[in-house]
């Protein structure tokens, strides 16, 4: 008879520009100073997927790799952002936090497509975004344009080494 190991939970705070935030609960597949890699299940038109959570403190955007449960190409979408925090909390949970600056990058069978282009230029119409914000987003994504494949090579590395697929 096995004992049965207690899973840790990763609760993941996108944080809006508004002010909102969204709370997500997640399993704790792998934490390390430089990487925290959660897993969050959910359901599409494909059916379960196992969505991994690449988050890295220094970085500036985070990586979901979805793979459906059933088979199937993976599909990665990254996600530019600010402030990541990974912290401990009192209750023993792990919580990874970011403000999500609304440019995405979706990347299915090897190509890459922008989205919430016109949400962000909405943003920096209306005084949403800082300067500083602003370039932040344009040194991320000319980061991704240039190095998605390699990003996901090591993320697909990073996941198989967890012992899981992608």
């Amino acid at each position: 008879m096995t004992a049965d190991v207690p899973v840790t939970t990763v609760t993941e705070v996108k944080r809006r520009l508004d002010g909102s935030a969204q709370r997500f609960t997640c399993e704790l597949v792998s934490r390390t100073p430089r990487l925290l890699v959660a897993l969050y299940r959910f359901e599409d038109a494909r059916g379960p997927v196992d969505s991994y959570g690449l988050f890295w403190p220094r970085r500036p955007y985070l990586c979901y790799a979805m793979q459906p449960q059933r088979g199937g190409p993976a599909v990665f979408r990254f996600d530019v952002l600010r402030d990541t925090r990974v912290a401990s909390t009192l209750s023993g949970t792990v919580e990874v936090s970011y403000t999500d600056l609304l440019l995405d990058l979706w990347v299915k069978a090897g190509v890459p497509r922008w989205e919430d282009e016109d949400e962000l230029r909405a943003a920096i119409d209306a005084g949403r975004l800082s300067p500083a914000d602003i370039a932040h987003i344009a040194r991320a994504r000319a980061t991704l344009e240039a190095g998605y494949a390699r990003i996901i090579a090591e993320v697909r590395q990073e996941v198989w080494r967890l012992g899981r697929a992608t």
